[in-house]
C-alpha cells in the first residue's frame, strides 16, 4: 500500500463521496456501459446503501492520499422488508466497498477491510455480509479475506464473514 494512504472513520460529510464509491462499485464490469451517478442513485435498491448517510448503526472507513479520498468501505444494516442484495439477517450489516480506478491493486481495499472489520465488531456486529456477481474478479479477494458463500442465485453470491466466534442471540446462521 502507498505509504501516503491514511484511513479515517467515515463522517456525515462523506455522503457524496460514498455515493461516488457506490457508483464505482456498481460499475465494476468494464464490459458493461457505466451508469452515471444520477442513474445509479435512481435505482432504489442501490441508492439505499448510502441514502441518509449516516444512519444509526452505519460504520465506514475512508482511505485518503494527501487528504484526497480514494476509497471507502462501509456497512449498513437492513431489515428483511428493505433488504439489500447481500441480506442475510436483520442483525448482519451489508458491506459496500470501492477504490478509485487509479488506486486499485495497491492494497487500499485490503487496508480498508482490515480497518473496517474491527470497527464493525466494536459496533456490536458479529458478522458482515455482501453480494457479488459471480463473474466479479473481487469474489476471490473476498474469499481470501475469509468471506464464504452462504447463498447464491443464477449470477451472484451472497458471502458472509464472522467477526467474532460466537453468534449473538438471534443469529441462526
Amino acid at each position: 500500500m502507498d505509504s501516503k494512504v491514511t484511513l479515517r472513520p467515515a463522517a456525515a460529510t462523506d455522503g457524496h463521496f460514498l455515493a461516488t464509491m457506490l457508483q464505482e462499485a456498481f460499475n465494476w464490469d468494464p464490459h458493461r456501459a457505466p451508469l452515471t451517478l444520477d442513474a445509479v442513485l435512481a435505482i432504489p435498491e442501490v441508492a439505499h446503501y448510502i441514502s441518509g448517510w449516516p444512519r444509526p448503526g452505519d460504520v465506514g472507513v475512508i482511505a485518503e492520499i494527501l487528504g484526497h479520498p480514494v476509497g471507502a468501505a462501509w456497512v449498513r444494516r437492513f431489515l428483511a422488508a428493505e433488504h439489500g442484495f447481500g441480506y442475510v439477517a436483520d442483525d448482519i450489516p451489508e458491506l459496500s466497498i470501492a477504490v478509485s480506478v487509479g488506486h486499485r491493486g495497491d492494497g487500499v481495499g485490503t487496508a480498508l477491510m482490515h480497518t473496517l472489520e474491527p470497527a464493525v465488531a466494536a459496533a456490536g456486529y458479529h458478522s458482515i455480509s455482501l453480494s457479488t456477481e459471480r463473474s466479479n474478479y473481487a469474489q476471490a479477494w473476498y474469499a481470501s479475506l475469509g468471506y464464504r458463500v452462504v447463498f447464491n442465485d443464477s449470477h451472484s453470491d451472497t458471502m458472509l464473514k464472522r467477526l467474532i466466534a460466537e453468534p449473538m442471540a438471534g443469529d441462526s446462521r
